[in-house]
């Protein structure tokens, strides 16, 4: 799969280092993570401080929210369009993966088209369908 097994570790980088537009998306999702916080614990976080938190620590702080049934059910309750709107983020993380993979020349190609295929495919699989006046949901 890899030519060069030296180069493993530059190629890991390469692929995970970060862009300008990367920062403005874990910001939004930063975002997104305080408004269901808030909305879930009925406390404004930011007021806390909590804006100042990695993105990581709010992806923990998301996933403990959402690990609970009761928890994600107040939630689709109170904002319903986030499970939508968590889809299509989803899916769109997953397309510029796709992206950035195919744009990445350090990938023997073989690797580079399998990893891209993947992305898109599970894309695809989560992004919620848009329902037409005259169209049935299936």
């Amino acid at each position: 799969l890899v030519e060069r097994p030296a180069e493993v570790a530059d190629l890991v980088e390469s692929l995970l280092a970060s862009t300008e537009e990367d920062e403005k998306i874990m910001g939004t999702i930063q975002e997104l993570n305080e408004v269901i916080a808030k909305t879930a614990t009925g406390t404004d976080e930011s007021s806390a401080g909590t804006s100042a938190r990695s993105p990581s620590s709010a992806a923990s702080t998301l996933s403990d929210l959402l690990s609970d049934e009761e928890t994600r059910t107040a939630i689709a309750e109170q904002l319903p369009g986030i499970l939508t709107l968590s889809r299509r983020v989803g899916a769109g993380l997953l397309r510029r993966a796709a992206y950035r993979t195919e744009q990445s020349h350090q990938l023997p190609e073989e690797a580079r088209k399998r990893i891209t295929e993947v992305n898109k495919l599970l894309a695809e699989s989560i992004e919620p369908k848009v329902i037409t006046d005259g169209d049935e949901e299936s």
